[in-house]
C-alpha cells in the first residue's frame, strides 16, 4: 500500500530534522511511501531538509500561516497515497511504525487507524504530564480497540478517500482539530481502530510557560469543538467523571518511574489552565455574538 506521510511544521527546524531522520529508519519499502512537509509560514522547513540524506521521496511546500489543520489539508491535496499518515514535526517514529499502521489498515479496509504515542523527553515532568493526559484519554475513549472514538493527529492514518469525503480537517480549529475530525469521521459511519503496536515518541520539550500556553490553547479548541459537536449531534458532549479519576490514578502510579506528586500537580495545573482557555473562548464568543446582534438591530432600525 502506497502511503503519504504528512508533516506540518512551523519554526522548529531541529525537531523536524530529527523527525525526518527517524523516517529514514522505517522498515517499509522506500518506493511505497512519500513524505510531504508543509511549512506553515515558519520559513524554516527548507533549511531543515536541504541536508537531509533521504532514501525516500520528499516534498517540501510552504503556505501562509494558517494553522496545522490547514497545513495537513494542503499536504493531503498533494498526496498520492492511498493512506494518508499524519505525524507532527517533533515526533520520532520507530522502525516498524508505518508497517504496523498499514497492516491494521489492510485488515480493516476503510478504517482510520491510530497508533500509540509515548513521551520521548525523559525527566521532563511537564512533557510527561501532557502525554499522560493523552494516554488516559485514549483509555477512556477507546475501550474497544476495534471501535475507537478518538485519536490525536500526531499518530493517525486515514484512507485518502474517506478523508476527502468528509472534507479533511476543519481549518477553523487551531487546536482540537483531531477531536472534530474523529467525530465527523464517525458520523459518516466510518470506523476507527487502535493499533498500539504502531509506536512513536513525542519529543515535545515543555517548561511552565509553554505547558500553560499549550493547555490554554487546548481549552480554547475544546470550546470550539463542543459548539460544533452540539450543532452536529443536537446534544452537548458529556464529560465522564471517570476520566478525571483515571487521570489522578495514572499520575500517582509509581510504575511510571517519576515523581507521582510532581506529575499530579502538573496534571491538575493543566486542567485548571484548560478550563481557563475554555471560559475565555466561551466569553469571547458570547461577546462577539452580542456585537453581531447589536449591529443587526442597528441596521434594522436604520431601515
Amino acid at each position: 500500500m502506497f502511503c503519504s506521510i504528512i508533516i506540518p511544521t512551523r519554526g522548529r527546524p531541529a525537531q523536524l530534522a530529527k523527525c525526518l531522520e527517524a523516517l529514514t529508519q522505517l522498515d517499509y519499502p522506500r518506493d511505497q511511501f512519500e513524505v510531504i512537509v508543509v511549512d506553515d509560514g515558519g520559513g524554516t522547513a527548507l533549511q531543515s531538509t536541504s541536508n537531509c540524506d533521504r532514501p525516500f521521496e520528499l516534498t517540501v511546500v510552504a503556505q501562509a500561516h494558517a494553522g496545522p489543520a490547514a497545513a495537513r489539508n494542503f499536504g493531503a491535496t498533494l498526496a498520492r497515497g492511498e493512506l494518508l499518515v499524519f505525524i507532527d514535526d517533533d515526533c520520532a517514529t520507530t522502525p516498524s511504525w508505518l508497517k504496523r499502521l498499514v497492516d491494521r489498515a489492510i485488515e480493516n479496509p476503510g478504517c482510520a487507524v491510530g497508533g500509540r504515542t509515548l513521551n520521548g523527553v525523559a525527566g521532563n515532568l511537564y512533557s510527561e504530564a501532557s502525554q499522560l493526559i493523552v494516554e488516559v484519554g485514549y483509555v477512556q475513549n477507546n475501550p474497544d480497540p476495534d471501535a475507537a472514538t478518538w485519536f490525536a493527529c500526531n499518530n493517525l492514518a486515514v484512507p485518502a478517500s474517506g478523508f476527502h469525503a468528509i472534507g479533511g480537517y476543519d481549518p477553523g480549529f487551531r487546536t482540537a482539530e483531531d477531536s472534530d475530525l474523529c467525530d465527523r469521521w464517525r458520523m459518516r459511519g466510518f470506523r476507527m481502530v487502535y493499533a498500539p503496536e504502531a509506536l512513536l515518541f513525542h519529543h515535545h520539550v515543555l517548561d511552565l510557560a509553554s505547558f500553560c500556553r499549550q493547555h490554554f490553547g487546548n481549552g480554547r479548541g475544546l470550546g470550539d469543538f463542543r459548539i460544533a459537536y452540539r450543532k452536529r449531534r443536537g446534544a452537548p458532549r458529556q464529560v465522564e467523571a471517570s476520566y478525571y479519576r483515571a487521570l489522578v490514578g495514572a499520575a500517582l502510579d509509581t510504575r511510571r518511574g517519576v515523581s507521582g506528586l510532581g506529575l499530579l500537580l502538573r496534571v491538575v495545573l493543566a486542567q485548571v489552565v484548560n478550563a481557563a482557555g475554555f471560559l475565555y473562548e466561551w466569553q469571547r464568543r458570547v461577546l462577539r455574538d452580542a456585537v453581531r446582534r447589536r449591529r443587526r438591530q442597528v441596521r434594522g432600525a436604520g431601515a
